[in-house]
């Protein structure tokens, strides 16, 4: 479509879109000289609530890649309710009541998703020690076929999802923030064992790709070697 058509669309008050196929909203760019930081996100999100006002009752969208943006959990239901690969990277989802909606919340609400990718907020309250036992019981999380975490932190409980991955053709990436306690990273460290030490066959797919700031090199190498790679 071109792009003028596009812009267009959006100051008509009367238009309505329907999207199909990808929908993306990038990282704010650099702010320049006569910018700020804060105007640029500002009106990234402007563009998003345009976008949003404008949709049709339902949409098709089947890529839903989303960064740097802030939205409430019916306008993620809406855009998400035919997804297959889903990427949400620093992004804000709340309740009406303003509180932040857990991670299980989003894969529960992702029933179509094969790919889910979820990079947490610096401050991010949507987890717990419960969030993996409250994501494995969800029916279609088994249907997954690559699933990644960013950032996260240490109060991540990940014994529960080993024991899933033994019986689920399952591809995992978790990325470990850089600010892990020296308790957390012990238990990190039995884990690593745990993956190491056991044979190829131990996991229906393979362990997970686990990548853990500050560990050396060679330990890191191990792991990567020992996970199977997934292109999905």
């Amino acid at each position: 479509m071109d792009k003028n058509l596009i812009f267009y669309s959006l100051n008509s008050k009367n238009t309505k879109l329907w999207i199909t196929g990808g929908f993306v909203i990038p990282s704010p760019p650099p702010p320049s000289s006569s910018t700020s930081t804060s105007s640029n996100e500002s009106s990234f999100q402007g563009l998003f609530c345009s976008i949003i006002s404008k949709l049709y009752y339902k949409c098709e969208i089947a890529r839903l890649y989303l960064y740097d943006i802030s939205l409430t959990l019916n306008e993620f239901i809406f855009l998400s309710s035919s997804a297959e690969n889903v990427i949400l990277n620093n992004v804000s989802i709340k309740y009406c009541n303003g509180e932040e909606v857990e991670l299980e919340k989003l894969v529960q609400f992702c029933s179509k998703a094969v790919k889910f990718e979820y990079a947490f907020l610096s401050n991010a309250t949507n987890f717990s020690s419960k969030t993996i036992k409250n994501l494995i019981k969800i029916p279609h999380f088994f249907m997954l076929k690559k699933f990644r975490l960013i950032n996260i932190p240490d109060i991540f409980d990940i014994k529960p999802l080993l024991s899933f991955l033994k019986k689920t053709n399952l591809y995992v990436c978790l990325d470990f923030c850089e600010n892990l306690s020296e308790d957390y990273r012990n238990q990190l460290n039995d884990i690593i064992v745990e993956i190491l030490d056991e044979t190829d066959n131990a996991y229906l797919f393979g362990p997970p790709s686990l990548k853990i700031p500050g560990i050396n090199f060679e330990t890191q190498l191990a792991l990567f070697r020992k996970a199977r790679y997934s292109e999905i």
